[in-house]
């Protein structure tokens, strides 16, 4: 899915802005992988109404979650970010691990680890992972 083009924070509260950051990623996307997305997962999670509007005009999806753990950025123990995890996980989550700090990038390995560990554990609870499509009952994932 797109998730905006640089994830600036700031830009979250000019539409104009952020309108122009989801056209720019869902092309470049079209460009380099021939679909256009229909998910839009803000940065931040952030929502607001004439955000809503332009996914809208967009035929595009605004999709949430709930981040893994508030200090995950900072690469706590794995163990700690995967109980952290697992403790907010419920049927339908959604759940956020970062691949960078503030889209800056950086060492990662604890929230890789973190994963594989969340994985095993939900496992062990007999939870199964999808696809947001397949989540949300959407049969075409993509805009023409």
């Amino acid at each position: 899915g797109n998730h905006s083009m640089n994830h600036k924070f700031m830009n979250s509260f000019y539409i104009r802005r952020m309108s122009y950051e989801i056209e720019l990623c869902q092309n470049t996307i079209k460009n380099t992988v021939g679909v256009m997305p229909k998910f839009f997962r803000p940065p931040w999670l952030f929502r607001s109404p004439g955000l809503f509007k332009v996914t809208r005009e967009n035929k595009m999806i605004m999709i949430s979650g709930v981040f893994c753990n508030a200090f995950e950025v900072f690469q706590p123990n794995a163990e700690y970010i995967a109980k952290k995890t697992v403790n907010k996980v419920h049927p339908g989550s959604i759940i956020i691990f970062h691949d960078g700090v503030e889209s800056k990038g950086g060492d990662r390995s604890k929230t890789v680890e973190s994963v594989r560990l969340v994985i095993d554990e939900l496992k062990k609870q007999n939870f199964t992972f999808v696809t947001v499509d397949k989540l949300l009952g959407i049969k075409e994932p993509y805009n023409s």
